[in-house]
């Protein structure tokens, strides 16, 4: 009888110990301006961009798993750029085409690339580490913003990808 109650147990603590450990907790972005969960404690690093001669300051917050890295990205925009719907829907596309090149083996980007604030993934090709991505990048008149989920496309973590994703909340 005890070997019915334990053996159950035990292998839930083997299963347990093989699979990441993702402790979610609600973060807020810029000041509330963007809210996701992210699977651990994140960390902030900024890049500057140049985008049609505008330096553009980007924000990430970082949570890593193993492999698998969660990141909110938000950069606010220069006037010229809020004033602009062109100019700022041509930063998203280039944007979002730069997730293509950024892969350890550079993907071609799609002629008609996916819709602002609809998750898409893509892949590296190749048998050597191939690297799987899945994002959503939105342009609001304030801010250009991105969440991604990147890892080795072995052991992607979908469901944990669609969570993050799905609870980014941009206004």
């Amino acid at each position: 009888m005890w070997v019915r109650l334990i053996f159950p147990v035990l292998l839930a603590g083997l299963l347990m110990g093989c699979s990441p450990e993702y402790n979610w907790r609600t973060v807020s972005v810029a000041g509330g301006a963007v809210s996701t969960v992210l699977p651990g404690k994140p960390v902030t690093r900024s890049r500057t961009l140049d985008f049609a001669g505008h330096k553009i300051t980007l924000t990430f917050l970082l949570a890593q798993v193993d492999d698998t890295l969660f990141a909110v990205g938000y950069a606010p925009l220069p006037q010229a750029l809020r004033q602009d719907d062109a100019l700022r829907a041509e930063m998203g596309r280039q944007v979002m085409a730069s997730f293509y090149q950024g892969l350890r083996l550079p993907v071609p980007a799609p002629a008609k690339l996916p819709v602002f604030g609809k998750p898409f993934s893509l892949q590296s090709p190749g048998k050597n580490k191939p690297t799987r991505l899945r994002a959503s990048v939105w342009v609001t008149g304030q801010a250009l913003v991105e969440a991604m989920v990147t890892s080795d496309a072995r052991s992607f973590p979908d469901r944990q990808a669609d969570q993050f994703l799905s609870s980014t909340k941009v206004p």
